[in-house]
């Protein structure tokens, strides 16, 4: 019973797989136990969603037009994915109406990027928001940071985040495992908090595998984020292969952590 009343309280937050647990209990989805609730029901005219559609179709010709937009490695996404990702979309971009009509976000919430995006600043921004939080999860920062997280069907997709209306969003596919939901979180929260304003999602495969600057940059924030700097000391005589099967993480991840 104290673990509920600390959640209750809100000194501390349950875990992703508690959560899930919860909303299977109850017969509902996770997000109605993580997301804010208004009390006051937001209807969409007409004109509101020929804007949604509108900026629908801006995003997807968007994406289109990017070379990498819409595939992973070289290869295009298959039709069930591409049809989810849209989906996605539209309900990121309706959600971003809603909450526009609402004047939900403070000045507050509005974090400036990083400037400069090498290791170094990384490293120090990471420590800079686990020692404010007191808190290295991804999804406790995000809240913080009034950063909307939504679980979804993805496809092949990990996740991604976007920005719709001042609206920062991070979608995660509700099919990935805690370990995988962790990290996509902690990677899409490096988007969020060094490249507020790319609105093209940064589609990533599983694997991890690392295509762009930007994703690279993200993975480093995550890597930083969720992997302390004494877990190296434990495992000082591992090799880099023996450390990434320990932590669960590919031995690139790993690399790109103690650069």
């Amino acid at each position: 019973m104290s673990t509920v009343s600390d959640w209750m309280h809100a000194r501390t937050y349950p875990r992703i797989d508690k959560i899930e647990m919860m909303a299977n209990y109850f017969g509902i989805e996770k997000s109605d136990l993580v997301e804010q609730k208004s009390s006051k029901t937001i209807e969409l005219n007409k004109k509101d969603e020929r804007d949604i559609a509108k900026r629908l179709e801006q995003t997807l010709d968007q994406l289109e037009s990017d070379q990498d937009g819409l595939m992973f490695s070289g290869e295009p996404l298959d039709d069930q994915t591409r049809e989810l990702l849209k989906a996605s979309l539209q309900n990121s971009i309706t959600i971003a109406k809603i909450n526009a009509k609402q004047k939900f976000t403070p000045k507050k919430y509005r974090d400036k990027k990083i400037k400069g995006s090498d290791s170094l600043d990384i490293r120090k921004k990471t420590r800079s928001l686990k020692k404010k939080y007191g808190t290295n999860n991804p999804f406790d920062i995000a809240q913080h940071l009034g950063i909307k997280v939504i679980f979804e069907p993805l496809g092949s997709i990990s996740g991604y985040y976007n920005k719709q209306l001042r609206m920062k969003q991070i979608h995660i596919n509700h099919d990935l495992s805690e370990h995988d939901q962790l990290f996509t979180c902690a990677h899409e929260l490096g988007h969020a908090i060094m490249h507020p304003d790319a609105n093209t999602p940064f589609l990533r495969k599983r694997t991890g595998l690392l295509i762009s600057k930007m994703e690279i940059e993200a993975n480093k924030f995550a890597t930083e984020l969720l992997i302390d700097d004494e877990v190296f000391l434990e495992f000082q005589e591992f090799t880099t292969n023996q450390i990434a099967l320990a932590l669960g993480y590919s031995e690139e991840l790993i690399r790109l952590r103690l650069k």
